[in-house]
């Protein structure tokens, strides 16, 4: 089955004129959902859909990249917490891919780093889960 890709944000149909982008792909057996911008008051809400909406795609982890993110409110993090407690409740582990170092200060500050597992780049969330000790 070829990937499938769903881009929303600004210029997009459907995307408005918020500050922040989601790219949503399944990439093998990961959802991966790519924010790009910056994660504002205005844009959390929207954000939640769009997480909430790649929870609904077939796969077995969901892989956040963050590496493209210069910027997340408190919003934004209820957002990825929610699609965590969504995932889980499917079996679905969450990773966390790339953060900048203004993103990963929050994700540590608020102990989410600790929640969900951090990597360098998808193919590292991914592969790890693969590997028989990276499941969960």
């Amino acid at each position: 089955m070829p990937d499938q890709t769903k881009r929303v944000g600004p210029g997009q149909p459907g995307g408005g004129e918020l500050p922040l982008r989601v790219e949503t792909a399944s990439e093998g057996e990961a959802v991966v959902c790519r924010l790009i911008g910056s994660d504002t008051m205005e844009a959390c809400q929207w954000l939640n859909e769009r997480l909430a909406e790649a929870g609904q795609m077939t796969g077995k982890i969901l892989v956040i990249d963050l590496s493209e993110l210069n910027f997340i409110c408190s919003l934004g993090l209820g957002s990825i917490v929610a699609a965590y407690l969504r995932a889980r409740k499917l079996g679905m582990p969450t990773r966390l891919v790339g953060p900048r170092p203004e993103v990963m200060d929050v994700l540590a500050l608020t102990k989410l780093d600790t929640l969900m597992p951090v990597y360098g780049t998808v193919g590292d969330a991914v592969g790890v889960w693969r590997s028989p000790s990276g499941r969960g």
